[in-house]
């Protein structure tokens, strides 16, 4: 299987856990992420320890202005989104006409279902697909 080039939109446990893991499958992945957390990513690389295994992985981070600035959505083979529901809409707004302007596909890690609205204003569709 040929390595994909994934964003990784949301760096927390959710998007760290599934980047960890498809980094260790070979995958090239980018993440975002904001404050402190941005910074330690930068610094330290990404470490999920999960069930005792401890996977670390030095992996490109940085904020959404950087993203928007360095690369375009079709420099990735899938945009993946693993938000908290309470920063959808906000970076919804502030990434959609980045999304748009390519042709990758999005899809959704969020758990539940508020989380649908915002990507339906955004991108017309709730099956968390572009």
């Amino acid at each position: 299987m040929a390595a994909l080039k994934i964003l990784m939109i949301g760096a927390g446990g959710i998007g760290g856990y599934y980047a960890a893991r498809l980094a260790e499958a070979g995958h090239q992945v980018v993440l975002t992420a904001r404050g402190n957390h941005l910074q330690a990513l930068k610094a330290d690389g990404l470490t999920v320890d999960y069930e005792g295994q401890v996977l670390r992985h030095g992996l490109p981070a940085c904020n959404h202005q950087e993203l928007i600035r360095d690369y375009h959505p079709n420099d990735f083979d899938l945009v993946t989104i693993a938000l908290k529901s309470t920063a959808t809409d906000a970076v919804m707004t502030e990434l959609c006409d980045w999304l748009r302007s390519g042709s990758v596909p999005v899809v959704s890690l969020q758990n539940g279902v508020d989380n649908a609205p915002p990507r339906v204003r955004h991108f017309q569709s709730d099956s968390g697909l572009k």
